[in-house]
């Protein structure tokens, strides 16, 4: 087994709600290399760090985020530490000189924003741009050519038609790291990745019910 690297997936949700300022605060001060948030687009085309598509489902808010306003939404709390949803913007900004993004893409057609963004605070270099939609991820290279991509694939068969392809040399653009579902990953899929500068990041082990650093270990 390689180098781990130590990503706060959503920040953290011990002692803070996930993709808060406190949720990243907290990472951090554990040590994490990385923290991986996701982004939505407000109704006035803010981005907001939130996951799922509805403030109802971690906030006391309620709505989709996309027919919502920005200053409607800055107003809700979370349900259990009552911190604030914070911007895109905000969180870079606070965090730039303490760790690396992963900026996972929870909808179409934000990709322009976040580069313009990212430029600007000169993060282009150390940033992820996350997404499960090949199409925003070939429009990020095609604008940065030196931008940093992360896959995420959810199908075994989708997973194994990207490795073929890397293999072979015919994917059209590089990709740095591959997110994957604990689930997806093995040491077969590490080796590959391995041998072609790929990293490769697992997730969903809280659903398992053995150690997940066992777990890890295999892979």
């Amino acid at each position: 087994m390689g180098k781990l690297l130590f990503i706060g997936h959503r920040g953290t949700n011990v002692d803070a709600d996930e993709n808060t300022i406190d949720a990243f605060e907290k990472v951090i001060d554990y040590g994490a290399d990385y923290i991986e948030l996701d982004v939505r687009l407000s109704k006035n085309k803010k981005i907001f760090v939130i996951h799922n598509p509805k403030v109802d489902e971690t906030t006391d808010g309620f709505g989709y985020i996309k027919d919502l306003g920005s200053t409607e939404i800055k107003k809700f709390k979370s349900y259990n530490f009552k911190q604030k949803i914070p911007t895109f913007e905000e969180v870079i900004t606070k965090f730039k000189n303490k760790t690396k993004f992963i900026i996972d893409h929870k909808e179409r057609n934000l990709t322009p924003l976040i580069l313009i963004i990212l430029k600007k605070q000169n993060l282009l270099n150390g940033s992820l741009i996350c997404s499960a939609n090949f199409k925003d991820l070939q429009l990020a290279k095609q604008k940065y050519e030196n931008c940093k991509i992360c896959y995420v694939v959810y199908r075994k068969k989708r997973l194994f038609d990207i490795l073929n392809s890397i293999k072979n040399k015919t994917f059209p653009f590089k990709i740095d790291m591959l997110s994957l579902s604990y689930n997806l990953a093995s040491k077969e899929i590490n080796k590959i990745c391995k041998e072609n500068d790929i990293l490769t990041l697992a997730w969903g082990f809280r659903y398992i019910k053995t150690d997940p650093l066992d777990v890890i270990k295999e892979m």
